[in-house]
């Protein structure tokens, strides 16, 4: 069976997002599968999942949205909305806009992409958006830390800064114009953060920062992978950096002979139910492929039988040989 068909068999909520992303059709959004089993769930009297806000994890408001809006839920569904807003009360304005406590800037982030792929008033992102351009580091990226007290040299996190820059490019990509300028600015040295890394070396040593960030994992949930990083780049058809190279290779080794990512562990922690129980993750095969039909179009092509056109100077193949042999 190809990839495509693959895809395709799993749960419902994958149909749309593989005709979107991968064969580049204007497909409506769907409440069927895992979206409408969330739904399902929602707390109509409370407006919450999982009984809170940010915790438990990974059960909660925040990370429950965090999935359905990955899955593309329709932006205006009422549940939605009515979670975001409440989302938004809980998070920003009664605990940082009313009590002045902070707030993590890795949730800021993922709140800002929460609000805007919500379309959300301007008036509800502004405060958002300036609090992270205000909070940037000297090396471009962003930490949860910055306001603790610590006699630390003051370093960017991956994970905040990945958080952080689906966000912002989530509010660009919705059209949002208040501080866009800075926000593009803030943006590309954020990326610039990252690509100084190869996307997962330290910058001192050379060594792999941290294993996991090497692994597949869906959902992510607020930690960072190269696949993630991969994924924001396409997302934001940024052009083929040499940097990325080893980071694709890895991506590339880690796929079967059809083209099927790896499912991967989970992190710990209380879900609704189990995604997926195959050895092989329709949702990181997804997340491999997008990554692909961006940096490397003949293995993308190779894979799913689909030729990509558009946008010539985006894609390259990155100086990599696909070794196996084509999938049947």
């Amino acid at each position: 069976m190809d990839v495509i068909a693959w895809l395709k068999e799993g749960d419902p909520s994958l149909g749309p997002l593989v005709e979107r992303h991968l064969l580049d059709k204007q497909t409506p959004p769907t409440t069927k599968g895992i979206i409408g089993r969330y739904l399902e769930l929602f707390d109509e009297e409370a407006s919450l999942w999982g009984e809170g806000i940010y915790s438990p994890k990974w059960i909660s408001t925040h990370y429950t949205m965090m999935e359905l809006a990955y899955m593309e839920i329709d932006p205006m569904h009422p549940t939605y909305q009515k979670a975001m807003r409440k989302l938004w009360q809980r998070l920003w304005r009664d605990r940082v806009e009313r009590k002045g406590r902070d707030l993590d800037l890795c949730i800021v982030g993922m709140l800002t992409g929460l609000l805007a792929y919500g379309k959300a008033e301007e008036e509800l992102l502004g405060n958002l958006v300036e609090h992270i351009l205000g909070l940037s580091f000297p090396d471009g990226g962003w930490n949860c830390e910055w306001s603790h007290k610590t006699k630390r040299p003051q370093k960017s996190s991956l994970h905040t800064t990945i958080s952080v820059l689906e966000g912002l490019h989530r509010y660009l990509a919705e059209g949002y114009i208040h501080h866009a300028g800075g926000v593009a600015k803030a943006m590309s040295a954020g990326e610039e953060f990252i690509l100084a890394k190869r996307l997962f070396r330290a910058e001192r040593t050379d060594e792999t920062i941290h294993p996991e960030m090497v692994g597949w994992h869906y959902p992510p949930r607020w930690r960072y992978d190269i696949f993630r990083a991969l994924e924001h780049f396409a997302a934001r058809k940024r052009p083929f950096d040499s940097r990325m190279e080893e980071a694709l290779g890895i991506l590339i080794d880690s796929l079967d002979d059809h083209g099927r990512a790896p499912r991967g562990p989970q992190y710990p922690g209380r879900i609704h139910f189990r995604l997926e129980k195959t050895a092989k993750g329709r949702f990181n095969t997804l997340r491999a492929l997008k990554i692909l039909k961006c940096y490397h179009r003949e293995l993308f092509t190779r894979l799913t039988g689909i030729e990509t056109s558009g946008a010539k100077n985006i894609s390259r193949d990155g100086g990599r040989t696909w070794k196996r042999s084509s999938p049947n």
